[in-house]
């Protein structure tokens, strides 16, 4: 989603419009309690001052893989890059507000056509990490 009306520049929209993921709960919930430092690399999100946030990772809770939506899939010079993109999310402790309004425009383009409407929302609190992993052992081309 572009941030404030902000969109991202040609060749990274071509890429991320097509990442939607379907995420499955995942067993066992097992914490892992290590801290973090998380800095904001999102443009929109650093003008408007989220500061760093001291966090610490606890159980994992879900597990995100690359979906296509009403059968239209990416084209063939980005599915290469988005089927590989899976990432296992876990619960961040604590949550810290930031409070930061932002409008939320659709990327997608199965959703764009479909004519939603820009979002008003409110980020809050932080919780989950998501980091990307592979799965049985099975890792992305180089």
């Amino acid at each position: 989603m572009a941030k404030n009306g902000v969109f991202p520049p040609p060749e990274v929209l071509n890429l991320v419009q097509w990442i939607d993921q379907k995420c499955y709960r995942i067993d066992p919930p097992i914490p892992l309690g290590i801290p973090l430092v998380l800095d904001h690399l999102n443009p929109v999100l650093r003008e408007l001052g989220a500061p760093p946030e001291y966090v610490r990772v606890m159980e994992p809770l879900q597990l995100c893989v690359p979906v296509a939506k009403n059968g239209v899939f990416p084209p063939e010079d980005v599915l290469p890059l988005v089927q590989w993109i899976d990432q296992k999310c876990y619960r961040i402790f604590p949550p810290i507000p930031l409070n930061i309004p932002l409008q939320l425009d659709h990327l997608n383009p199965v959703l764009v056509e479909m004519g939603l409407p820009s979002e008003q929302v409110l980020l809050q609190e932080p919780e989950k990490l998501c980091v990307p992993v592979a799965k049985n052992e099975v890792f992305p081309p180089e």
